[in-house]
């Protein structure tokens, strides 16, 4: 049984030769590693040990992310540049500004060496007239293009899987802003942060029915409501604003 076939049935509830073995993201591609945030992969000998070890017995995920799909209200791409970039021996920050019909808006995230994910420093959301600004650029999905998905796909054969990765539409509101200020909006103005959340997951919504329609999956994986769980959210906020968005999206998903 391929590895492939092996994820696919077990997802499934079908019987296998053998429960499948994945050992988490460090694992889940053997390239196109970021040289300064994962130089241990191809450096530490003890890691490109383990890994030799690994892609010879057990099951390979790989990730892509659904193209467009940011957490920042998936304000479309070509509205955000890169306006500087800032290296140190141990870091390096990374300056953007989003252009919009009422203003510009910026954001600062940082990268740490050999550390595999990223921190926003400064949010572009800093008032209620900034989300007037994010509002303010206009949304459409052009023609997508899944070349680099298909690449992935007959590189990979039947070793393994890709999951596909789609941000749920409350996570592209809350990492707007930082994260005390999402938390006292649901407090004070919680109509406001539905209503952007609806307006995200429209906007997931029309790329997601984009990618179904180029066969993209069938694995996919929503990122991000932790943030409306406990301690910082209740079961009652997940409800509003979670479960129906993610409900619709998977249903999509599997009508497909």
């Amino acid at each position: 049984m391929t590895g492939r076939e092996r994820i696919l049935k077990t997802l499934k509830g079908e019987r296998v030769d053998r429960v499948p073995i994945w050992l988490g993201r460090a694992f889940s591609s053997d390239h196109g590693f970021n040289d300064f945030t994962e130089e241990f992969k191809y450096r530490d000998k003890k890691f490109i040990e383990l890994r030799s070890h690994y892609y010879g017995r057990c099951e390979i995920f790989r990730q892509y992310s659904m193209p467009r799909c940011n957490r920042l209200l998936v304000t479309p791409p070509e509205y955000i540049h890169l306006t500087e970039k800032k290296q140190s021996k141990d870091h390096v920050n990374m300056h953007f500004e989003i252009s919009t019909p009422k203003g510009r808006l910026t954001y600062i995230d940082q990268e740490q060496k050999n550390i595999s994910t990223r921190w926003r420093l400064e949010y572009p959301v800093k008032n209620k007239r900034d989300i007037e600004k994010l509002l303010a650029i206009d949304f459409k999905v052009p023609s997508l293009v899944f070349d680099d998905y298909y690449e992935l796909e007959k590189e990979l054969g039947d070793k393994g899987v890709i999951v596909i990765r789609v941000e749920s539409p409350m996570v592209t509101v809350s990492n707007t802003m930082p994260f005390q200020d999402f938390l006292m909006y649901i407090a004070t103005d919680f109509e406001m942060i539905k209503e952007l959340t609806e307006v995200a997951f429209e906007r997931i919504k029309q790329l997601l029915q984009r990618a179904l329609k180029k066969g993209i999956g069938p694995i996919f994986r929503i990122m991000g409501c932790e943030q409306a769980t406990p301690p910082m959210n209740s079961p009652e906020i997940y409800n509003e604003l979670v479960y129906p968005y993610e409900k619709k999206l998977i249903e999509m998903i599997h009508e497909a």
